[in-house]
């Protein structure tokens, strides 16, 4: 096998699974295709469609830099949470 193996090919020969994933992201310089630009962006996605569920007759104006709902507070408390003290991140 040669010695400048690129990442597809890897992914090829070992399978596409998250865990190999995970260990290959960390082994090679190339992005897995679960980064967390990619997955940033989805999640954001994710929580704004279950704000949209749970508040269906609102129309919610999201503020993406502050990650917030900035016409309806009470949604806030859906997105991020807030920890008791002896529990902060």
């Amino acid at each position: 096998m040669q010695d400048d193996i690129t990442y597809n090919q890897i992914i090829s020969l070992r399978g596409s699974s998250i865990k190999c994933q995970a260990l290959l992201g960390s082994q090679v310089s190339e992005p897995t295709c679960s980064n967390f630009d990619y997955s940033g962006l989805l999640t954001e996605t994710v929580v704004m469609g279950n704000l949209a569920i749970k508040y269906p007759n609102r129309k919610l104006k999201w503020d993406g830099e502050n990650m917030k709902v900035t016409n309806f507070p009470e949604a806030n408390d859906f997105v991020r949470m807030n920890y008791r003290a002896s529990w902060e991140i």
